[in-house]
């Protein structure tokens, strides 16, 4: 699931094992959204889909003042933003894992890792990335590396010389709690 602010762009994806998280996972991002970027919810625009129309989904955002729109089904013309940023993420997990001959096992780190390169990414429509526009700060690349790629995490308790002082790993993206 990729929540999206209408603002800024910024695209927030959760991998939900079933698709009755996600009136949970959203109520979650609500509440951090307004929390760490000192920004209120005001409109929430979903599909009609079941799991976007629980009474718990609802009694949480009547609790705030937020107002829940529908699209009309099949009528992807009204969520196009974020249907072509759905697209986007996904064409570019689906070249991340091909890319590197890992499967669909990987996709959940896939989609994250594109996901936080869509948001430190310029857009065409501000000439500033969705992080911008959201922190006021410009973002860090320091950590972006090619997903998939060989990384090596240093083992700090090797106690001989002649074992190895760090492990072959592959690097699955940049962590969460990465600026």
């Amino acid at each position: 699931m990729i929540i999206q602010d209408h603002f800024s762009s910024l695209a927030t994806f959760y991998a939900l094992k079933i698709k009755s998280e996600a009136p949970q996972f959203l109520m979650n991002w609500i509440a951090q959204f307004a929390n760490l970027m000192a920004h209120l919810v005001k409109r929430l625009w979903t599909d009609n889909a079941g799991e976007f129309l629980s009474k718990s989904l609802k009694i949480f955002l009547e609790q705030r003042g937020i107002i829940h729109e529908k699209f009309v089904p099949y009528e992807h013309h009204q969520a196009g933003k974020i249907e072509r940023t759905n697209r986007t993420i996904a064409e570019a997990a689906r070249s991340m894992l091909i890319e590197r001959n890992l499967g669909t096992a990987l996709w959940p780190y896939a989609f994250r890792h594109a996901c936080w390169v869509f948001n430190r990414v310029l857009h065409v429509d501000s000439n500033k990335t969705p992080y911008e526009l959201m922190t006021g700060r410009q973002p860090d690349l320091t950590p972006l590396q090619v997903f998939g790629c060989k990384a090596f995490v240093h083992n700090l308790n090797h106690r001989k010389d002649l074992l190895a002082k760090a492990r072959e790993l592959l690097h699955l993206g940049v962590a969460e709690n990465w600026n």
